[in-house]
């Protein structure tokens, strides 16, 4: 209603309301620009209506296009995007790109996007890799899960050096009849502690305990797919036997399923 108790039609280029425009029912427009004066006000877009506050519905089957934001960020760290529920933080977005969601009372980011490093933080808003999953407390497990189906399997593949996933990586699986490590590469497998190796299975199928390579005169264990196992030790005893509980052999000697000697 402009101007009189009827309703009446507007037509033009330009409308300019100095305070505030009501609108009842529905409202269509090309385009819409809300500015906020010079006053900038908090909220320059407010829906009270209980349900549904604002609704973007686009219903063209002409489009691909849903909603875009394209907000001025004034500096890094400003927040051109900020979602809020019952006055609670949910998810920001800040203006150097970095990603927040915040855990259910909403003081804390704990997945976050780190857009400088490309890196992404699970329980921490401060990942010091490319995936760091973290639970901090101080009783804090922190669990990484995969699951497949029933008749599936939950595999993890690590690739490194350029290799290819399930050709040349490798892989830790489980499926219903067994759990695997498997190293796909005509590479060794090794085993280490307090920064070293300490056992290597070779591609050949070699245990080998103490030495990185199949050497009899070196120190260590070597257990060959062959059977041309050794054990050799520099100095001291290279094996010790013992029994108990009951006499008897300690050591037996066989020859193709028959025992030919012992010791005891």
């Amino acid at each position: 209603v402009i101007g009189g108790a009827t309703p009446a039609a507007i037509s033009g280029t330009t409308g300019q309301f100095g305070t505030s425009l009501n609108v009842d029912g529905t409202a269509t427009m090309d385009g819409l620009t809300v500015d906020g004066g010079a006053t900038s006000p908090t909220h320059s877009l407010i829906g009270s209506r209980a349900g549904t506050l604002v609704s973007i519905d686009n219903q063209s089957a002409s489009t691909s296009y849903g909603l875009r934001l394209n907000i001025a960020s004034v500096s890094a760290s400003s927040y051109p995007l900020w979602v809020e529920s019952d006055d609670k933080n949910r998810f920001v977005v800040k203006g150097n790109g970095d990603i927040s969601f915040y855990e259910d009372t909403g003081t804390t980011a704990k997945f976050f996007w780190d857009a400088s490093a490309e890196s992404l933080g699970i329980g921490t808003s401060s990942p010091a890799m490319e995936l760091d999953v973290r639970n901090d407390g101080a009783s804090g497990v922190a669990e990484i899960g995969v699951r497949g189906g029933t008749n599936g399997a939950g595999v993890v593949q690590i690739s490194g050096h350029g290799t290819t996933y399930g050709s040349t990586s490798f892989d830790l699986i489980q499926n219903s009849g067994a759990a695997y490590v498997l190293q796909r590469a005509n590479l060794p497998l090794i085993f280490g502690t307090n920064g070293s190796p300490k056992m290597t299975l070779t591609s050949g199928g070699d245990l080998l305990v103490g030495q990185t390579t199949n050497a009899e005169t070196g120190t260590g264990i070597g257990l060959v797919p062959d059977g041309t196992s050794h054990i050799y030790s520099g100095g001291t005893d290279a094996l010790m036997l013992g029994r108990g509980g009951s006499d008897g052999d300690i050591l037996s000697f066989n020859r193709s399923g028959t025992t030919v000697g012992s010791i005891g």
